[in-house]
């Protein structure tokens, strides 16, 4: 047996010289360098550049400007007068284009609370006869309802158009906020620029609703610099209340009794205190106008037309005559259309006095 420590010196070995083998085939020669001679280096000369006389192209004159030029120059120039001013054409107005009215008919009315979203109304379709309970902000047909009262709804059609609806028609003869009146002189007088006389009760005949006379003068809140100063009166029409009350479009309603009608609270305030008020008592309006303040009065009293005896007034005996006109028709009519609320408590009343115990009051 080999001795083993001869075998790995022998291994190495044989590896030592293959090693060496391998480096002497495997090994390259370098080139021999040659040297590089410097050669003498000229540097290029650039062409100069042509030299251009402009002044010799303007003398030469070749198109005949130059003399031109000069002799417009020795002249001497007028001062150019100013263009003659143009008148702008003014475009037309667009006519404005009304819709028909819609074929619907105003059935109902249901009012049950003084917040006005909560109130119901019924609308018939004319041409289906098929009714529907509506709410305000409801769509029919291009229509938007709008504000519903008592005895009349108001839509807003889709061109702006507005349209009232009435619950029977002698509602829209009585209604003085739409129907043409020249009858303000039996409500109010006036006795100055800032003074007039209103009779309360020939006035709440004619408005009857704080909504209505709201609606009347297209009262909005005025703000400056985000705080609010009152009410601006909106676009008034010559036989309006709001003109025969001695207000302009653009008035700005700063106090009532010296009660300001900047907020919410200020207004039932102000709305509390004008119910409260009797014969003979003032109310007193200020108004901004045109930055101007302006204190308008009006004294309650009962007015009669011009010749009436004062033992029969005549302007309260036609409101009689009117109110129980108009309570003949409810009669004759009141079964054309839904029962109103107080008809439906009147009826249910009835019906527990007849089969049961009355209800409590």
């Amino acid at each position: 047996m080999k001795h083993p420590i001869w075998i790995v010196n022998s291994t190495l070995l044989v590896l030592i010289l293959c090693a060496i083998v391998f480096v002497l085939f495997s090994h390259v020669s370098l080139p021999e360098r040659e040297d590089i001679e410097p050669s003498y280096y000229s540097s290029v000369k650039k062409d100069k550049k042509l030299q251009i006389n402009i002044g010799q192209i303007y003398s030469a004159d070749l198109f005949g400007t130059v003399a031109a030029t000069e002799k417009a120059d020795e002249q001497d120039q007028p001062f150019p007068l100013p263009p003659e001013p143009q008148t702008a054409e003014i475009p037309d107005l667009p006519q404005p284009q009304f819709l028909d009215p819609l074929d619907i008919s105003l059935r109902g009315i249901f009012v049950v609370s003084t917040d006005s979203t909560k109130n119901r109304t019924i609308i018939a379709d004319n041409k289906t006869k098929k009714e529907a309970t509506y709410k305000i902000g409801d769509t029919i047909g291009d229509a938007q309802l709008m504000r519903i009262f008592g005895n009349k709804i108001i839509l807003l059609r889709s061109n702006g158009q507005q349209e009232v609806l009435f619950l029977r028609e002698q509602d829209a003869k009585m209604d003085s906020g739409y129907a043409a009146t020249d009858e303000w002189s039996l409500v109010l007088q006036p006795i100055s620029s800032t003074l007039y006389m209103v009779d309360p009760s020939a006035f709440t005949h004619a408005i009857p609703d704080l909504g209505q006379f709201i609606e009347m003068l297209h009262l909005i809140t005025a703000y400056k610099q985000g705080i609010s100063i009152g009410c601006r009166v909106g676009t008034l029409d010559e036989k309006s209340i709001g003109t025969a009350l001695g207000l302009q479009a653009g008035d700005i309603i700063t106090a009532i009794d010296d009660t300001p009608a900047t907020t919410m609270e200020k207004r039932l305030q102000i709305y509390e205190s004008v119910l409260s008020k009797k014969q003979n008592d003032k109310i007193s309006v200020n108004i901004m106008r045109n930055q101007e303040d302006i204190t308008i009065e009006y004294i309650l009293k009962e007015l009669l037309p011009q010749g009436a005896n004062p033992e029969i007034p005549e302007n309260q005996h036609r409101i009689q005559k009117l109110e129980e006109q108009e309570k003949v028709n409810i009669v004759k009519q009141k079964y054309k259309f839904a029962p109103t609320l107080e008809d439906i408590r009147k009826r249910e009343r009835r019906n527990m006095l007849e089969k049961g115990q009355a209800p409590q009051s």
